[in-house]
C-alpha cells in the first residue's frame, strides 16, 4: 500500500490477508506482516479524521469499531485508538519492529478474553415516586406548598435539590453493592461515564467463557432480588476497548530532550538507569522534603513515565535518546497487565 495508512489493529497472524470490511475510505482492510503479528490497515482518507465536521467523525468512528470487531469475528485483537494514523507502510514496520514483542504478549494474555459491558438503568418514575413518599420529602412538599406563591419557586428548587441527592445517594448505593459482585467474575473490570440520572451502572468486564457464564447468572440473580426497579443489559462480546486499546504517537526529539535533561540522563543509557535517576532527582525534589517543589516532581513524573515507555521501544540495553534516533522512535502504550485467573 502506498500513502499515509490508517490503523485498527493488530492480531496474531503471519499471513497475507484482505478483509471484506470496507475500510475508512470505503477500501478492503489488509494486514502489513511482522514477526508472527501483524497490523490490520487501510488508505488513511485524511491524515486525521478527528479533525473532520462532526458527522464525519461519527460516521469514521462507526466504520472503526464495525472494522475491529469484523476481526474480532476471526482472531484475537488488540485494538488501535480511533483516529492512528502512519505515514505509510515502511512506518508501520519501523512499529512492527520496535513494538511487535509487546503487541504478541498483549495478545497472549488476552487470549480467550471479551470484553463485555453491563448497564444498569432505573425505573424512573418508581424511584421518583418512592423518594417523594419518604417523610422528610413529603413535609418539605406540603411546607412549599404553603409558601406565597412569590416564594413557592425557590421553594419547589429546593424540593428538587433534595430529590437530586436522595436519587444520587440510591444510585450510589445500588451501584456500590452490584459492581463488585460483577467485577469478581471477570479478570479485569472498568467503570465507564454515567450518562444519565437513569443509568446505574456502566460497567466493562473482561471476561473468559466461565466468567460469562457467572456473569449471565448473576445477572438473572440481580434481576430477581430488585423486582424490576432495575434493568441490565449485557453488551458483547467486543474487542478489549477499556483495557488494551494501543496509543502510537512519533516521539517528539525536544520533548525528549528536555525529558532527560530533568532526569539528568546522557543521550545514550542502559534502559535500567532510567528508573535510578528518577529516583536520585526524586529524592531531591520531593514535596515531603520541599513543599515548594510539587510542580517540579508533577513534571519529573511526567518525563520518566514517557522516557520509560520510550525506552520498550528500544530492545536492546542501551537506550538512544538522541535526536537523530528520536526522529525515527514511535512512542507505543499499551495499558494491559497480564490477566490472572479471576
Amino acid at each position: 500500500m502506498r500513502g499515509r495508512l490508517y490503523i485498527y489493529g493488530a492480531i496474531p497472524t503471519s499471513d497475507h490477508l484482505a478483509f471484506d470490511t470496507p475500510g475508512l475510505a470505503g477500501d478492503e482492510l489488509v494486514t502489513i506482516l511482522g514477526d508472527a503479528v501483524a497490523l490490520v490497515v487501510s488508505q488513511a482518507p485524511v491524515e486525521d479524521v478527528r479533525t473532520v465536521a462532526r458527522d464525519e467523525v461519527l460516521r469514521a468512528l462507526v466504520t472503526h469499531q464495525r472494522a475491529v470487531e469484523a476481526l474480532l469475528a476471526r482472531y484475537p485483537v488488540l485494538p488501535v485508538k480511533f483516529g492512528t494514523t502512519l505515514a505509510d507502510a515502511n512506518q508501520a514496520r519501523a512499529l512492527l519492529a520496535q513494538a511487535g514483542r509487546r503487541f504478541r504478549a498483549a495478545l497472549v494474555a488476552l487470549d480467550g478474553l471479551r470484553q463485555y459491558e453491563v448497564v444498569a438503568t432505573l425505573d424512573m418514575p418508581r424511584v421518583f415516586g418512592e423518594i417523594g413518599a419518604q417523610p422528610e420529602v413529603a413535609r418539605l412538599k406540603e411546607q412549599v406548598a404553603s409558601l406565597p406563591d412569590e416564594q413557592q419557586h425557590v421553594g419547589r428548587m429546593l424540593v428538587g435539590q433534595v430529590v437530586k441527592a436522595a436519587l444520587d445517594r440510591r444510585r450510589d448505593a445500588l451501584r456500590e453493592q452490584i459492581e463488585p459482585f460483577l467485577s469478581a467474575s471477570a479478570r479485569a473490570a472498568a467503570s465507564g461515564p454515567l450518562r444519565d440520572d437513569e443509568m446505574v451502572l456502566n460497567l466493562a468486564l473482561l471476561l473468559d467463557a466461565a466468567g460469562l457464564d457467572a456473569v449471565e447468572q448473576q445477572l438473572d440473580t440481580l434481576d430477581a432480588a430488585h423486582a424490576g426497579l432495575l434493568s441490565f443489559r449485557l453488551i458483547g462480546p467486543l474487542p478489549p476497548y477499556s483495557f488494551a486499546t494501543v496509543e502510537v504517537a512519533v516521539a517528539d526529539p525536544l520533548t525528549i530532550a528536555r525529558s532527560c535533561a530533568l532526569l539528568a540522563l546522557p543521550a545514550v543509557v542502559p534502559a535500567d538507569e532510567i528508573r535510578r535517576a528518577y529516583r536520585r532527582r526524586a529524592a531531591e525534589v520531593h514535596p515531603d522534603h520541599q513543599p515548594a517543589q510539587a510542580e517540579a516532581m508533577a513534571e519529573m513524573t511526567h518525563a520518566y513515565e514517557l522516557l520509560s515507555t520510550y525506552a520498550e521501544s528500544h530492545p536492546a540495553n542501551a537506550v538512544d535518546f538522541r535526536t537523530e534516533a528520536a526522529e525515527r522512535t514511535l512512542i507505543v502504550t499499551i495499558p494491559h497487565r497480564r490477566f490472572g485467573e479471576a
